[in-house]
């Protein structure tokens, strides 16, 4: 039997879907290899697609962010394509905090409830990171209603 965790992430983060390894290539096809890898991923020496590597970037946060939570890998993968839908500076948060409330609202949505108790959030992996990252239970709040607001209307 399939089980959907076990399911690999296979999408690619750049519009061409090559990926290119310059680690793995012979030692001396490494600088072509990282040439190509930059021109893949839109960072030249000459020009560089800014919301390209920001998006890039984002993505790269927002993962680090759900395995520090504790997300399975089908809700990372669900949070992640919500993720990369929102307009982050149309919300008016960080994109670190951003994505901490997409998670939680990914949680919630899978049958997750214990993460909020009388208002409060109570979850450890939820917790330790709010911790880390100094948010307090108000910014939280206040940013997972803007983000669920902005998901209605996407």
């Amino acid at each position: 039997m399939f089980d959907e965790d076990d399911e690999p992430i296979t999408s690619s983060d750049t519009e061409n879907a090559t990926t290119f390894h310059p680690a793995e290539a012979p030692h001396e096809l490494r600088a072509r290899y990282e040439r190509l890898y930059k021109y893949n991923i839109g960072d030249t020496r000459t020009w560089s697609d800014q919301e390209a590597l920001r998006n890039r970037d984002n993505l790269a946060l927002y993962d680090a962010i759900s395995s520090q939570v504790d997300l399975t890998k089908a809700q990372r993968r669900r949070g992640r394509e919500l993720f990369d839908e929102l307009n982050i500076r149309q919300i008016g948060y960080g994109a670190e905090l951003i994505a901490y409330c997409v998670c939680i609202h990914v949680a919630e949505q899978d049958g997750r409830r214990h993460v909020f108790n009388g208002g409060e959030l109570n979850d450890d992996p939820f917790l330790v990171l709010a911790g880390h990252q100094g948010y307090s239970t108000t910014r939280i709040f206040a940013c997972l209603a803007a983000v669920k607001e902005a998901l209605r209307h996407e």
